[in-house]
């Protein structure tokens, strides 16, 4: 039985088994580019109460924050959630160190407005302007 031309590619000469190079090959093609941007996605607790009022002093720090990391590339969207306001979720490209940086320097999670934090990275699959996808 002769096989296929890209078939054949795969097989060493002289190999017994074609099992390790199948699978070599399907992991080489399966895995993400190491140029690949990471996504990651920063979500916020906020607790309700009274959350409009409370925040409305550090909010112009926050948004400056949000802008000076939107303007460089590290945050590509993100705001509350509605109806209850009880948090927020954020859409970082680049490094977890990135968004840890933001964290810190967050006035909303200085002042303890965000009660809490999670940070996951974020197989991104679709969408406009993914880079390397």
């Amino acid at each position: 039985m002769r096989l296929p031309l890209n078939f054949a590619s795969w097989v060493k000469p002289n190999s017994t088994s074609i099992k390790p190079m199948i699978r070599q090959r399907h992991l080489s093609t399966t895995r993400s580019s190491p140029q690949a941007a990471k996504y990651y996605l920063l979500s916020y607790t906020y607790n309700p109460e009274n959350l409009v009022e409370r925040r409305a002093p550090h909010r112009p720090g926050h948004l400056a924050l949000a802008k000076e990391f939107t303007t460089g590339g590290k945050l590509i969207l993100g705001g509350a959630f509605v109806d209850p306001i009880d948090g927020a979720a954020l859409v970082f490209r680049g490094s977890e160190e990135d968004v840890k940086e933001f964290i810190r320097r967050d006035p909303y999670v200085q002042k303890g407005i965000a009660t809490g934090h999670n940070v996951r990275e974020w197989n991104v699959l679709v969408g406009t302007g993914l880079e390397n996808k």
